[in-house]
């Protein structure tokens, strides 16, 4: 199988393959499970690793949280393989084997403190997420009240989204605020 042949590095690391299904093999050490899977619909190749939790929960990273912790130009480039051929997945499994020696180094070694920092990280893209979303709602809003001079609801609507704002959409704030 190319998942074995690819990631039997990951013994040496204190991993076993604990799992196999149709398109997942699941590796564990006594504390970090790591998945590589094959997509069965999205015939994506990937991966998540993360801590085995005492109460059954396993909360997991994909590769692309990793590789955004370590080298977030390159995590904006990164996209998975798809394969729906076995020399593709061969081809891709391979690419990933790669991928998570070169940006799971400290996963491999055993550096658990890596994932406070990953879920730091993900409430990080989380917010940043939220917040863009919420100014792309907010924001066409607040212009037309501005246009339509309504600057009091304008001001409300700029203030509730003040992080998002550019330049000009501060000076229309502060302008919303004196004349609202």
């Amino acid at each position: 199988m190319a998942v074995r042949r690819a990631f039997a590095f990951l013994d040496g690391f204190g991993f076993r393959e604990v799992c196999e299904a149709a398109t997942i093999v699941r590796y564990a050490t006594e504390r970090v499970f790591l998945n590589v899977y094959h997509g069965r619909s999205s015939f994506e190749l990937g991966i998540e690793v993360g801590l085995l939790e005492a109460r059954g929960e396993q909360h997991g990273y994909s590769l692309g949280e990793f590789v955004r912790l370590v080298d977030p130009a390159e995590a904006g480039r990164l996209k998975n393989d798809c394969a729906t051929t076995a020399n593709e997945v061969a081809y891709g499994v391979a690419r990933l084997a790669t991928r998570v020696q070169q940006y799971l180094a400290r996963v491999l070694r055993g550096d658990e403190a890596i994932f406070p920092e990953l879920a730091r990280q993900r409430r990080e893209w989380a917010d940043a997420f939220a917040a863009d979303i919420s100014y792309r709602q907010v924001g066409p809003k607040a212009a037309a009240a501005f246009r339509e001079k309504r600057y009091s609801e304008a001001a409300d609507l700029y203030e509730s989204v003040k992080s998002q704002l550019s330049p000009a959409e501060l000076m229309k704030l502060e302008y919303a605020k004196q004349h609202g």
